[in-house]
């Protein structure tokens, strides 16, 4: 469906005639999404689905070079093009001003590097970079979609239905969108290789001894409060040494929290089990290697802990638009896939002592793993690629 019929698509080179028959057109897809982890992981595990299925396909990001997505796309093998652009203030603000005028700026900005790549599809995972790449692309004719990975749709993409080809959805909105023709429900998308880590090898990295093995995280940005528990939960831990533990910290917080361990005894090197890092790369293998995580409850992340079985302690964010994370996490608890434990209840004695309940108790751990695996969306990379390969073709 084209929103912009008035308009012509970006002109193609493609090779055409017998050159055509004698091998597959070659599909260019530009992804766009970022600032934080959970909209640049729903988007590289579309990039591997589509090459996937398409091993020649040029995909191209587009993000900005304050986003993680700067770090984390190279890393994981793409290239990435940079606009400039930020969020508006929840208020009346003097930088909502040169946040209009950057608006403008990066929308054509956008369009320019899509008249260059000339892409058959254009994909969005969410963050304020979505927004002008995405509305650039639509107002080109070029298929468009954007991805939502939570029940209340941001403002991104409240704003982006009304001119993309497909609004996929992680489960029904719990805000209605302007339109409801072009909405599909797909699940969260989750990068293939966190299903394809080995457990051995994992552990042999990350809990050498054998003990139990805590996985915990804020988010890529961190989290204050979960950072001042995992201080004191490792500060009893340590005494104990039962525990084997890798927590990403977050560049904000990171040195604080590494200086604090260190003044109170406590290794952050992995020497003593105990591994504190500013992120966490390698969460195929940490995952892997974890006999329980303890996280936010962001919907990306409860999608990972659904498919990877893993039980866990579950912190929602209090920050967070209509306290989504909150019922997100609830509906983990009642199920019987997660505990949660509310942000300003928590103390590091408290995550300490939940803990060793969970871990002293082999069948409730395998409980909760079936439980959260009950909740997993097994098909929603399939079903996304299926539908950005189909928007490229001119099917979906």
């Amino acid at each position: 469906m084209r929103k912009t019929p008035d308009k012509p698509r970006v002109k193609r080179d493609r090779p055409c005639g017998a050159q055509t028959a004698e091998r597959m057109r070659i599909v260019r897809l530009m992804i766009t999404g970022g600032g934080t982890s959970g909209h640049i992981n729903p988007a590289l595990a579309i990039a591997g689905a589509v090459r996937e299925r398409l091993p020649d396909a040029e995909i191209l990001f587009v993000g900005t070079r304050r986003g993680l997505e700067s770090a984390l796309v190279p890393g994981a093998g793409y290239p990435i093009e940079y606009i400039d652009v930020t969020g508006f203030e929840r208020s009346l603000s003097p930088k909502n001003i040169v946040t209009a005028f950057k608006a403008a700026g990066s929308v054509l900005k956008a369009r320019g590097i899509i008249k260059r790549f000339s892409p058959d599809v254009v994909v969005g995972t969410g963050g304020y970079v979505s927004g002008p790449v995405l509305y650039a692309a639509a107002s080109l004719g070029v298929p468009t979609a954007i991805h939502e990975q939570n029940a209340y749709p941001g403002v991104t993409t409240r704003i982006l239905s009304r001119f993309v080809d497909r609004v996929m959805c992680s489960m029904p909105p719990a805000r209605p969108l302007k339109r409801q023709d072009n909405v599909v429900m797909t699940g969260n998308p989750v990068r293939r290789e966190l299903l394809a880590a080995d457990r051995l090898a994992a552990r042999a990295r990350y809990s050498p001894a054998g003990k139990p093995m805590v996985l915990s995280y804020g988010g890529s940005g961190g989290a204050l409060t979960i950072n001042k528990a995992v201080a004191d939960m490792l500060a009893l831990s340590v005494r104990e040494g039962r525990l084997a533990h890798l927590h990403g910290a977050g560049k904000r917080d990171y040195p604080d929290l590494r200086r604090t361990l260190l003044e109170r005894g406590v290794p952050t090197d992995g020497t003593a089990g105990i591994t504190v890092t500013e992120y966490i790369y390698d969460m195929a293998g940490a995952y892997a290697a974890a006999d329980l995580v303890v996280c936010r409850a962001g919907a990306v992340t409860l999608a990972e802990l659904a498919l990877l079985g893993k039980p866990a302690i579950l912190v929602p964010s209090p920050n967070v638009t209509e306290n989504h994370q909150y019922h997100n996490a609830m509906a983990f608890a009642k199920g019987g896939a997660a505990v949660v434990i509310e942000d300003d209840k928590l103390t590091g004695a408290l995550l300490y002592r939940r803990i060793k309940e969970l871990i002293d108790s082999p069948q409730t751990l395998a409980s909760m793993s079936r439980k959260a695996r009950e909740k997993a969306f097994p098909r929603a990379l399939d079903d996304i690629a299926d539908i950005v390969v189909g928007l490229s073709e001119g099917r979906a």
